[in-house]
């Protein structure tokens, strides 16, 4: 990958659902900071019922496309959504952002590409999401962070790890979807093994979290002991299709 000649285009999509206020600031963080760095801007509103019409209709004129599903399909259908979206609009580097997500840096883009370059790695996930995390580094050096577990609300993806390992698996809805992704991107040698998830080493400074994500998530309140949860239904569905690792310590985390 190179950014010289314009040779790589890159596309970001926003997914949302029922969380206006944390659009917004989503999408003024991405208008901010990535201002002349994108050839592709689009957001997938999942069927939301709670919406600022006056302010869906003015993101084609700041270079939004806005697509709107008419009903609620999860998280992992609007994620695939975006990215068969990006893909079809030959985009080089795809980024998804989940809507309680900020970028708060110019170089957050920047910093992404020139670990994939000097790497090759060709999937990464932002780590400092949530409290999983939390204290369970497993190692770091000059350009990346290595992680115990996969978090899904900044995740970069080349065409060439898409292309080989194809799209999200609609099915997962709600739950375990990026997870299942990212272990098929290792499978696949696109990112670093399973239980070592690769990040850009201080990510934490250029992107964060917005106050109150943890609180109005309805995924991380789920009681993943239910059975009739989506998180149970949606290892019921990885068990009986795919690969599954070995190690299922990681599910009691």
């Amino acid at each position: 990958m190179s950014w010289e000649d314009g040779q790589i285009r890159v596309g970001i999509g926003i997914t949302t659902y029922n969380r206006p206020a944390f659009l917004k600031e989503a999408v003024a963080s991405v208008d901010k900071h990535c201002d002349g760095q994108l050839s592709q801007k689009v957001i997938y509103d999942d069927g939301s019922t709670d919406w600022d019409e006056e302010f869906y209709e003015s993101l084609p004129e700041q270079g939004w496309t806005v697509i709107r599903a008419e009903e609620n399909h999860g998280v992992a259908f609007a994620k695939g959504k975006i990215l068969e979206h990006l893909m079809a609009h030959g985009m080089d580097m795809l980024i998804l952002l989940e809507d309680d997500i900020v970028l708060v840096s110019d170089s957050v883009i920047g910093a992404y590409a020139s670990v994939i370059q000097k790497t090759g790695i060709q999937h990464l996930n932002f780590a400092h999401h949530g409290t999983a995390n939390i204290g369970r580094m497993v190692e770091s050096n000059e350009d990346l962070e290595l992680w115990e577990n996969v978090v899904g609300a900044f995740s970069v993806y080349t065409r060439q790890c898409l292309e080989l390992v194809g799209n999200i698996d609609p099915a997962f809805g709600n739950d375990l979807d990026h997870v299942h992704h990212t272990y098929m991107c290792a499978l696949n040698g696109m990112t670093t093994p399973w239980r070592a998830f690769a990040d850009v080493r201080g990510s934490d400074r250029l992107i964060k979290e917005q106050p109150g994500a943890i609180e109005s998530s309805t995924i991380v309140h789920d009681d993943i002991f239910a059975l009739d949860s989506s998180f149970q239904k949606s290892l019921r569905y990885w068990l009986s299709t795919y690969p599954f690792p070995n190690d299922i310590t990681w599910l009691l985390r």
